[in-house]
């Protein structure tokens, strides 16, 4: 009948400036170097939001490039997290809007906590790149605190998006979307046990193949 049975998703290298690409990849291969023998901490730092809405990786798409997906009204609960690849994760959740006022105060507190110099990486959305953000910079750089932005179009140079992937399409089952409830403790949950019950093993076989390579 003509569908396919694809992943909804969008090839985004076409959109990279390569020059640009070799270049921040470049620093960010330094950065990782230094993280390694210790000289400073590297975290990755993104947004997501959950709702009761699944997600779908996977569907029958038409012909046509026609998705239909029922909607569903619920709830959401939106996550910063900042994870290194030795998996150790801080996280600000909120089930208001993420805006940069809440970008800033998370990385606020963060900058508190850090114990020597530190590396945050994280993409171009709108919420990293405005006048808000970039005030406070110079504050975060005077605490040991430094911000690395990846290549736009970048998303694979990014480690936290394989926890959120992880989070929705493999620890989320079926049964937790039963009530909001028992979706928002599941949520909790994995958070909460991230690094023992809860793994990604960020090795130099997963997480070097994207730099290194």
């Amino acid at each position: 009948m003509g569908y396919r049975w694809r992943r909804f998703r969008l090839c985004l290298k076409k959109k990279q400036n390569q020059e640009e690409v070799n270049d921040l990849v470049k620093r960010l291969k330094a950065f990782y170097a230094f993280y390694r023998v210790n000289k400073v901490d590297l975290y990755f730092g993104d947004e997501v939001g959950f709702s009761l809405k699944p997600s779908m990786a996977y569907g029958w798409q038409l012909p046509k490039k026609q998705v239909r997906i029922l909607p569903k009204n619920s709830k959401r609960i939106n996550i910063f997290g900042l994870l290194s690849p030795c998996n150790t994760l801080c996280t600000y959740s909120t089930e208001k809007t993420v805006d940069g006022s809440f970008i800033c105060e998370c990385i606020n507190d963060f900058s508190s906590k850090i114990k020597r110099e530190t590396v945050i990486v994280l993409d171009n959305a709108p919420v990293h790149r405005n006048q808000q953000f970039y005030k406070h910079i110079e504050d975060w750089n005077k605490k040991g605190l430094y911000i690395f932005f990846l290549p736009k179009y970048s998303p694979h140079l990014n480690i936290i998006e394989t926890l959120w992937r992880f989070m929705k399409y493999k620890w989320l089952k079926p049964e937790d979307y039963t009530s909001w409830t028992k979706f928002k403790k599941k949520i909790n949950c994995i958070i909460e046990q991230y690094g023992v019950e809860y793994k990604i093993n960020f090795d130099l076989n997963t997480f070097t193949r994207l730099l290194l390579s």
